[in-house]
């Protein structure tokens, strides 16, 4: 019966592990676009005899993206925000930690083409660590590090599924 009831327990746990929640909203309203992906993965691997080797484990991994984008005779502005975090069980480990901002607006030059400026910042949600050196002292923290990118260029956008950005004036640096 035990062995029964562990199985259950195996087979509940990969099932759930591959179910993953997304909402998507992709609306169009006047000039502005909008749209939307969040989803959460879980994971487990259990060993038992296995004569490869490898660790138990627990995961889960919490994403979402957002956009909204305007485009109107010669304005194009697009905006997008990405988060995800998760956690690893073997010792608990960070397996994804972002936050993402990206702004980008364009006056159009010629067909597809827009002269840009875009402004980037990235960081993290919570500390990180070393663990070859030291599982227990933060090598960085929310916020620390913090990088903003500043930029001048060009922006092809021909179309909805594909957008270049060349900048060949950019500042990169840490914000805070």
């Amino acid at each position: 019966m035990n062995k029964m009831k562990t199985l259950f327990i195996a087979l509940l746990c990969m099932g759930v592990g591959t179910l993953s929640a997304q909402t998507a909203d992709s609306t169009q309203i006047s000039p502005w676009t909008k749209e939307g992906f969040a989803g959460l993965k879980l994971t487990q691997v259990s060993l038992t005899n296995w004569a490869a080797g490898g660790d138990n484990s627990v995961a889960f991994d919490l994403q979402g993206t957002y956009q909204i984008n305007y485009k109107k005779g010669k304005h194009l502005w697009n905006n997008r925000i990405e988060l995800a975090y998760g956690l690893n069980k073997t010792g608990t480990r960070k397996a994804n930690d972002k936050i993402y901002l990206n702004t980008n607006y364009g006056y159009a030059i010629a067909k597809s083409w827009y002269a840009s400026a875009f402004a980037t910042f990235q960081t993290q949600f919570s500390p990180g660590y070393d663990y070859s050196v030291n599982k227990d002292i933060a090598i960085s923290e929310f916020m620390a590090p913090a990088y903003l990118t500043t930029g001048l260029g060009f922006t092809y956008d021909p179309g909805k599924i594909f957008t270049v950005v060349l900048s060949p004036a950019a500042k990169n640096g840490n914000a805070l």
